[in-house]
């Protein structure tokens, strides 16, 4: 569901304390995830639904450089938020979306978000 806008969680529930900067890439992420999900036999793994994002492609459209894109990344990982893992080639990450942060998105009654992530 890409469009002009991005989904920014709110700073309550489990995004509570965490930095704009970390709010933004996980709405980055998830927006890519909801594109992911349009293909999800191409984008799924035994680990489940990912998408694929480079670091420095990210921290380009955030405006921000790739140090403090990885300390926003940490951030979501250690809230476990998300996950990560390094793609095959590319210098590209896959991401995937763990159970909290759905949890914590249904709690913002933002639904329509969800649907394309089950």
């Amino acid at each position: 569901m890409s469009s002009v806008f991005t989904f920014i969680p709110r700073p309550i529930y489990e995004f509570a304390g965490l930095d704009m900067a970390s709010r933004y890439a996980f709405g980055l992420i998830y927006d890519r995830l909801q594109l992911s999900a349009k293909n999800r036999d191409r984008f799924t793994d035994h680990y489940g639904l990912y998408c694929v994002f480079s670091r420095e492609s990210m921290a380009a459209e955030m405006g921000i450089t790739v140090p403090t894109l990885r300390k926003a990344i940490k951030q979501l990982i250690d809230r476990e938020l998300i996950t990560s893992r390094m793609a095959e080639a590319g210098g590209c990450w896959r991401y995937y979306l763990l159970q909290r942060a759905r949890d914590s998105i249904e709690m913002q009654d933002m639904p329509d978000y969800l649907p394309y992530l089950r």
